[in-house]
């Protein structure tokens, strides 16, 4: 019986070792070409870009669903859209903001709708590896229902530093990469590309977690002690995947709405039709960004009342 126990102590010793060793290696080649890799672009973007912004937060509806050129030369706003993927989870996703966070900033948050159900809000395994940038720790900062909601992707995490496929032979994406986004944090490499077919989002069935709303609140107190001001903005969203979530659309519309928030426009709005997607049910082709970026523009004058800043 001892020597078992001294058994199973040196392996989970070794364990403890080959993880260590794994965390503290640098970032493998391969993940270096992610497009969570794009953190860097967009926290440059955030620190750097100059006053008055309007700053884009979400997932990668964002970088595949706006056209930002646009948005500057009809708001006299200078804008940084910081989506990457909404895997990372929207309460990471505002942290990591509120390090950047300027006076008189126009904060749009723009979240897939998986971030209001469940604990979608605290991020999967993309979270680690979006954490670890800059620090090598991916737990650093994070709270209780964040580190609970990662544990169990990090012996995935550990592993993946050790594996040979991370460092020869991997492919990378020509439209979804570090090196993707374009001086605004766009992308625009798919649209000259055929879309790619793609499943329709079933049916959202985890429970709404009210905890989003909380922590929306949260954040918009935060910002606006620097008089940053905070809209809520739809998502695009297919039509065949919004016949599988019509009542969780309107749930999230309902509860965000109900405690003030100031939404642009009705999020029925923003359900297009199949063909405008690229190869997701929030991934738009170029015809789909322009017509979401002039609704946005609509909607955002409409509700500011055309009182915008001028440069």
């Amino acid at each position: 019986m001892k020597k078992f126990i001294i058994n199973i102590l040196s392996f989970l010793l070794l364990l403890t070792i080959i993880a260590y060793i794994s965390i503290s290696l640098p970032p493998t080649p391969r993940l270096l070409t992610s497009p969570i890799y794009g953190k860097i672009k967009k926290d440059s973007l955030l620190n750097h870009t100059k006053g008055p912004r309007i700053v884009f937060l979400g997932g990668s509806n964002l970088p595949f669903g706006l056209n930002s050129k646009m948005i500057k030369d009809s708001l006299n706003l200078n804008p940084v859209n910081a989506g990457i993927m909404h895997t990372i989870g929207l309460k990471k996703i505002l942290d990591n903001y509120l390090n950047y966070v300027k006076t008189n900033d126009v904060v749009i948050i723009s979240p897939e709708y998986q971030h209001f159900f469940g604990d979608f809000m605290n991020g999967h395994e993309s979270t680690l590896y979006y954490n670890s940038i800059g620090n090598r720790n991916p737990f650093q900062g994070l709270d209780y229902d964040q580190f609970s909601n990662l544990v169990p992707y990090l012996p995935k995490y550990v592993f993946k530093k050790l594996d040979p496929r991370e460092y020869y032979g991997y492919s990378v994406s020509k439209f979804f990469n570090s090196q993707s986004y374009n001086q605004f944090g766009d992308i625009q490499a798919h649209w000259t590309l055929e879309s790619i077919s793609f499943s329709s989002n079933n049916g959202i069935n985890d429970k709404f977690n009210q905890d989003i709303i909380e922590y929306l609140l949260y954040f918009q107190d935060i910002i606006s002690k620097k008089n940053a001001r905070l809209y809520i903005s739809p998502p695009p969203f297919n039509e065949n995947s919004a016949k599988n979530n019509t009542n969780q659309i309107q749930l999230v519309e309902r509860c965000l709405k109900n405690v003030g928030f100031k939404t642009l426009g009705e999020f029925e709005k923003y359900i297009f039709h199949d063909t405008l997607f690229f190869n997701s049910s929030y991934h738009l082709t170029k015809d789909g960004a322009m017509i979401r970026t002039q609704m946005f523009v609509e909607d955002y004058k409409a509700r500011t009342h055309n009182n915008v800043y001028k440069k």
